[in-house]
Protein backbone atom coordinates (compact mmCIF):
# COMPACT_ATOMS: atom_id res chain seq x y z
CA UNK A 1 0.00 0.00 0.00
CA UNK A 2 2.25 2.71 -1.47
CA UNK A 3 0.94 6.42 -0.17
CA UNK A 4 1.02 9.36 1.90
CA UNK A 5 0.83 9.43 5.63
CA UNK A 6 0.26 12.10 7.88
CA UNK A 7 0.93 12.57 11.41
CA UNK A 8 -1.17 14.92 13.55
CA UNK A 9 -1.10 16.25 16.84
CA UNK A 10 -3.53 16.69 19.61
CA UNK A 11 -4.79 20.44 17.94
CA UNK A 12 -5.32 18.29 14.69
CA UNK A 13 -2.32 20.33 12.58
CA UNK A 14 -0.42 18.51 10.12
CA UNK A 15 3.21 18.04 11.48
CA UNK A 16 4.50 15.97 8.61
CA UNK A 17 3.95 14.13 5.37
CA UNK A 18 6.01 10.92 4.52
CA UNK A 19 6.04 9.22 1.42
CA UNK A 20 5.42 5.35 2.87
CA UNK A 21 6.81 2.63 0.21
CA UNK A 22 5.25 -0.65 0.07
CA UNK A 23 5.46 -3.34 2.93
CA UNK A 24 8.56 -5.05 3.12
CA UNK A 25 11.72 -4.62 4.87
CA UNK A 26 11.96 -0.56 3.98
CA UNK A 27 9.60 -0.33 6.94
CA UNK A 28 12.54 -0.57 9.75
CA UNK A 29 14.63 0.80 7.48
CA UNK A 30 15.87 4.15 9.35
CA UNK A 31 15.26 6.53 6.61
CA UNK A 32 11.35 5.79 6.91
CA UNK A 33 10.89 4.47 10.47
CA UNK A 34 9.64 7.64 11.11
CA UNK A 35 6.89 6.84 8.75
CA UNK A 36 5.73 3.39 9.38
CA UNK A 37 2.20 2.68 8.09
CA UNK A 38 0.07 0.76 10.14
CA UNK A 39 -0.77 -2.78 8.91
CA UNK A 40 -4.54 -3.35 9.05
CA UNK A 41 -6.05 -3.40 13.07
CA UNK A 42 -2.62 -3.80 14.32
CA UNK A 43 -0.20 -1.28 16.41
CA UNK A 44 -1.31 2.32 18.35
CA UNK A 45 0.34 5.42 18.25
CA UNK A 46 3.29 6.22 20.94
CA UNK A 47 5.23 9.14 21.15
CA UNK A 48 9.03 9.56 20.42
CA UNK A 49 11.35 9.18 22.80
CA UNK A 50 14.04 12.29 22.23
CA UNK A 51 11.04 13.91 20.29
CA UNK A 52 11.17 17.64 20.13
CA UNK A 53 7.85 18.01 22.24
CA UNK A 54 5.88 15.24 23.66
CA UNK A 55 3.09 15.76 21.71
CA UNK A 56 5.07 14.79 18.34
CA UNK A 57 4.18 11.10 17.48
CA UNK A 58 5.86 8.44 16.16
CA UNK A 59 4.55 5.53 14.39
CA UNK A 60 5.54 1.98 16.10
CA UNK A 61 3.80 -0.70 15.10
CA UNK A 62 6.22 -3.27 13.56
CA UNK A 63 7.72 -3.95 16.93
CA UNK A 64 10.47 -1.80 16.41
CA UNK A 65 11.68 1.42 17.87
CA UNK A 66 14.08 4.13 17.12
CA UNK A 67 16.20 5.17 19.92
CA UNK A 68 19.32 7.28 20.41
CA UNK A 69 20.02 6.47 16.33
CA UNK A 70 19.71 3.00 16.48
CA UNK A 71 16.90 0.78 15.67
CA UNK A 72 15.70 -1.80 18.57
CA UNK A 73 13.55 -4.75 18.01
CA UNK A 74 11.14 -4.32 21.28
CA UNK A 75 9.99 -8.19 21.15
CA UNK A 76 13.64 -9.02 21.60
CA UNK A 77 14.52 -6.76 24.18
CA UNK A 78 11.14 -8.33 25.73
CA UNK A 79 12.28 -11.93 25.14
CA UNK A 80 16.18 -11.24 26.70
CA UNK A 81 14.00 -9.19 29.44
CA UNK A 82 12.20 -12.29 30.62
CA UNK A 83 15.49 -14.17 29.65
CA UNK A 84 17.19 -12.25 32.56
CA UNK A 85 14.06 -12.51 34.64
CA UNK A 86 14.52 -16.05 35.11
CA UNK A 87 18.13 -16.58 35.10
CA UNK A 88 18.08 -14.22 37.55
CA UNK A 89 15.54 -15.97 39.43
CA UNK A 90 17.46 -19.14 39.42
CA UNK A 91 20.46 -17.89 40.69
CA UNK A 92 18.70 -16.34 43.85
CA UNK A 93 17.71 -19.86 44.09
CA UNK A 94 20.68 -21.19 44.03
CA UNK A 95 22.10 -18.73 46.44
CA UNK A 96 19.55 -19.65 48.69
CA UNK A 97 20.33 -23.17 48.41
CA UNK A 98 24.16 -21.97 48.82
CA UNK A 99 23.82 -20.21 51.61
CA UNK A 100 21.44 -23.35 53.58
CA UNK A 101 24.41 -25.07 52.53
CA UNK A 102 27.19 -23.04 54.32
CA UNK A 103 24.88 -22.58 57.19
CA UNK A 104 24.66 -26.68 57.67
CA UNK A 105 28.63 -27.13 56.71
CA UNK A 106 29.54 -23.92 59.45
CA UNK A 107 27.59 -26.19 62.10
CA UNK A 108 29.13 -28.74 61.10
CA UNK A 109 32.42 -27.75 61.02
CA UNK A 110 31.51 -26.27 64.85
CA UNK A 111 30.36 -29.41 66.11
CA UNK A 112 33.68 -31.05 64.61
CA UNK A 113 35.94 -28.15 65.73
CA UNK A 114 34.43 -28.88 69.46
CA UNK A 115 35.18 -32.55 69.38
CA UNK A 116 38.61 -31.93 67.82
CA UNK A 117 38.91 -29.74 71.09
CA UNK A 118 37.75 -32.14 73.19
CA UNK A 119 39.38 -34.92 72.14
CA UNK A 120 42.84 -33.03 72.30
CA UNK A 121 42.11 -32.21 75.83
CA UNK A 122 41.37 -36.19 76.49
CA UNK A 123 44.70 -36.98 75.00
CA UNK A 124 46.52 -34.53 77.33
CA UNK A 125 44.96 -36.19 80.02
CA UNK A 126 45.70 -39.06 79.09
CA UNK A 127 49.38 -38.43 78.43
CA UNK A 128 49.68 -37.38 82.00
CA UNK A 129 47.84 -40.19 83.42
CA UNK A 130 50.57 -42.05 81.33
CA UNK A 131 53.29 -40.43 82.69
CA UNK A 132 52.41 -40.88 85.90
CA UNK A 133 51.79 -44.69 85.71
CA UNK A 134 55.32 -44.52 84.02
CA UNK A 135 56.49 -43.08 86.65
CA UNK A 136 54.65 -45.65 89.23
CA UNK A 137 56.35 -47.96 87.47
CA UNK A 138 59.55 -47.19 87.41
CA UNK A 139 59.54 -46.89 91.31
CA UNK A 140 57.79 -50.30 91.24
CA UNK A 141 60.74 -51.80 89.48
CA UNK A 142 63.14 -49.93 91.92
CA UNK A 143 61.21 -51.02 94.71
CA UNK A 144 61.26 -54.61 93.04
CA UNK A 145 65.20 -54.57 92.66
CA UNK A 146 65.79 -53.51 96.18
CA UNK A 147 63.54 -56.58 97.11
CA UNK A 148 65.22 -59.09 94.77
CA UNK A 149 68.65 -57.84 96.32
CA UNK A 150 67.36 -58.30 99.81
CA UNK A 151 65.99 -62.05 99.34
CA UNK A 152 69.37 -63.19 97.72
CA UNK A 153 71.28 -61.72 100.64
CA UNK A 154 68.86 -63.29 103.18
CA UNK A 155 69.48 -66.53 100.80
CA UNK A 156 72.99 -66.16 100.86
CA UNK A 157 72.85 -65.99 105.33
CA UNK A 158 70.12 -69.04 105.59
CA UNK A 159 72.03 -71.40 102.70
CA UNK A 160 74.98 -71.88 104.89
CA UNK A 161 72.52 -72.91 108.54
CA UNK A 162 70.83 -74.73 105.79
CA UNK A 163 73.71 -76.96 104.37
CA UNK A 164 71.76 -80.12 104.46
CA UNK A 165 68.43 -79.10 102.83
CA UNK A 166 68.99 -79.57 99.44
CA UNK A 167 67.63 -76.48 97.08
CA UNK A 168 66.29 -77.40 93.54
CA UNK A 169 66.38 -73.22 93.16
CA UNK A 170 69.35 -72.05 91.28
CA UNK A 171 69.85 -68.46 92.69
CA UNK A 172 67.80 -66.18 91.16
CA UNK A 173 70.07 -63.38 89.33
CA UNK A 174 69.23 -59.54 89.87
CA UNK A 175 67.92 -57.57 87.04
CA UNK A 176 69.47 -54.83 86.29
CA UNK A 177 66.63 -52.97 84.89
CA UNK A 178 66.42 -49.57 86.24
CA UNK A 179 64.95 -47.94 83.47
CA UNK A 180 61.83 -48.11 81.45
CA UNK A 181 61.32 -47.14 78.36
CA UNK A 182 58.82 -44.06 78.19
CA UNK A 183 57.17 -43.35 74.79
CA UNK A 184 54.83 -40.24 74.85
CA UNK A 185 51.55 -40.46 72.79
CA UNK A 186 51.02 -36.44 71.16
CA UNK A 187 48.90 -35.61 68.62
CA UNK A 188 48.42 -39.16 68.07
CA UNK A 189 51.57 -40.01 67.22
CA UNK A 190 54.82 -41.64 69.31
CA UNK A 191 57.98 -39.67 69.95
Amino acid sequence: MAGTFSLFTINSIPTHTCYVPPAGNNTIMPMFADCVSPPLGEGKMTTRKGSRSKDEPMASFTGVVKYGGSLVDIGKLMQQLEKSDTTRSNTEEKLKEVQKELIVNKEESKKTNEKTSKLTKELRVSNSTIKTLEEELQKAIEDNNVYQRALNQIKLVIRPLVAGVDLEEDDLPIKETTKVKVEHMENGTFE
